[in-house]
């Protein structure tokens, strides 16, 4: 009798909550729901984030208007240095749920869940349920993926939206239809105004057509048709906001630079990824692509993919070239899936031996092997913004003089995000950036400037804007000057600063300033 199969909307479902609950234990484990917003560009994305949701509610306003003002309360708005798209997800996730860091977090949690769900559903065919479902599985496990689980970054939603794109022109390449190259136009478009990375997608088209033989289709104006959707939407933005981008941007084009850009990388890929996984996907890459290419016959589904990882390398190590392992999702991910091609070709060559013939056998194996080579559980630290927040809030209940938080940018973001988060978009209280008022710096770090050479017209600074609460980071080295130079501005006068007590171990000081005399 014939085993009766779930109806596809129901095995959708079933796969999709398999890796949404992954990916929230993953969550759980690590402590970010009980976390705060801190690491690399997070205060930017989930500020940002609010921003839009605050705007929706309240949209009679003038959206440049209200982003001015959202910005001098808490600047760490990012529109402009980053596309709208994942900006706009959150704003309807949270105008749907709620403007909370755990509310964001599950939004992390289902974007990655939709990546494990599409790559079961575009390789099930060829693996195998069983097979692909691990693939997709062990990826969320990575310790790389899971740093995207745990940090409000824009990988996850780049990763998908790219996967999705590569699946509409595997359909292209199939079908050569209107339909499915306007789906590839319209899924890369998602893809670029989500982060610039997504610009990689045009390396594809040309390696994956390459790649099976298919350099034909370049002259369909279908395929051209998509290009020019892409950029009448995509270009005008990046004009507009170039300068801000370019901040964001920053590398070398030097020869001797892109090399080691290029190396850096593949250190990233070998340790993320693992031997054991780049070991079996060798047999893999051979049986799915490289022996197939002068006969014609590699797979859409092999060939985009491997033009995925081949122009998510050539972009983050030449193009743009930048050392940072999240950006290397996509060749990881790759690996993965090759090498559980790789398991199906290694059962193959064991077809005479009954007990150890089969692909899941294999995969099996080498699931295991990997997540013991690689899983590591992850864990996302709490660095006390939210106890100063607690006393910032308790110490001014309405609105107040400005608020300066010095510290390295992730410090800063911190309180911005949780003041922010707690006043549920009210506005009623301006936080300072040192970085910004008593500094100035580019986006990126450099053209770095602070005018004030002693401790006295500094703290005259400081009382110019108004400042009452001073917030400084004491974890960290001070590396920029101003950082060191508000810390002696404190010792040297003591009597214009009182500490104000704080719960627990934090990597914060809390100071009133005192008016002169008093």
């Amino acid at each position: 009798m014939a085993r009766r199969q779930w109806p596809w909307r129901m095995r959708i479902l079933a796969v999709f909550l398999l890796f949404l609950l992954i990916s929230i234990a993953l969550q759980a484990a690590a402590g970010a729901w009980s976390s705060e917003i801190w690491d690399y560009d997070e205060a930017a994305h989930y500020v940002t984030g609010m921003m839009v949701h605050d705007f929706l509610r309240s949209p009679l306003q003038s959206p440049i208007s209200f982003a001015r003002t959202y910005y001098d309360h808490y600047p760490k708005v990012a529109l402009g240095h980053w596309p709208p798209a994942f900006y706009a997800v959150q704003g309807v996730w949270t105008s749907i749920f709620s403007r909370s860091i755990e509310s964001v977090l599950a939004l992390l949690a289902a974007l990655a869940a939709g990546i494990g769900t599409l790559v079961w559903w575009q390789w099930r065919r060829d693996l195998g349920d069983a097979i692909a479902i691990g693939a997709a599985a062990i990826f969320l496990l990575l310790p790389i993926t899971q740093n995207s689980l745990f940090y409000l970054m824009a990988e996850l939603p780049l990763v998908l939206s790219v996967l999705a794109a590569g699946w509409a022109f595997c359909w292209f390449i199939e079908t050569r239809t209107l339909r499915a190259a306007l789906a590839f136009g319209a899924l890369s478009t998602v893809a670029i105004l989500t982060k610039p990375n997504g610009w990689l997608l045009a390396f594809v088209p040309p390696i994956a057509l390459l790649l099976t033989r298919n350099l034909k289709l370049l002259r369909l104006p279908t395929i051209w048709i998509a290009a020019a959707l892409v950029l009448a939407i995509s270009v005008p933005w990046y004009v507009l906001t170039f300068r801000m981008v370019e901040e964001g941007w920053s590398g070398g084009t030097q020869p001797q630079f892109l090399g080691s850009v290029a190396l850096t990388n593949l250190r990233f890929v070998i340790r993320d990824a693992g031997w054991i996984a780049i070991i079996l996907a060798i047999p893999g890459f051979w049986d799915r692509v490289a022996r197939r290419v002068l006969s014609s016959r590699v797979s859409p589904l092999w060939a985009v993919l491997s033009a995925l990882a081949i122009s998510c390398y050539l972009f983050h190590s030449f193009a743009v070239p930048v050392r940072e392992a999240r950006h290397l999702l996509l060749v990881d991910l790759a690996i993965l899936l090759f090498a559980a091609a790789g398991a199906t070709v290694v059962a193959q060559w064991c077809a005479r031996w009954p007990v150890v013939r089969t692909p899941v056998f294999w995969a099996a194996t080498a699931a295991v092997l990997i997540l013991t080579t690689q899983f590591r559980l992850r864990s996302k630290p709490a660095y006390g913004s939210r106890q100063v927040v607690d006393a910032v809030l308790a110490m001014t209940p309405s609105q107040s003089s400005p608020i300066l938080v010095t510290s390295v940018v992730s410090g800063e973001g911190a309180v911005i995000s949780e003041i922010a988060r707690r006043e549920d978009g009210q506005r009623l209280r301006r936080v300072l950036r040192a970085s910004k008022s008593i500094a100035t710096m580019r986006w990126d770090g450099k053209a770095y400037r602070f005018p004030y050479e002693d401790p006295a017209s500094l703290l005259r600074r400081i009382d110019e804007l108004g400042v009452k609460l001073l917030v400084i980071d004491h974890h960290r080295h001070p590396l920029l000057a101003h950082h060191r130079s508000i810390r002696a501005v404190v010792e040297k006068f003591p009597e214009r600063f009182r500490p104000v007590p704080l719960a627990g171990q934090v990597a914060f000081d809390l100071f009133e300033l005192l008016e002169a005399g008093k």
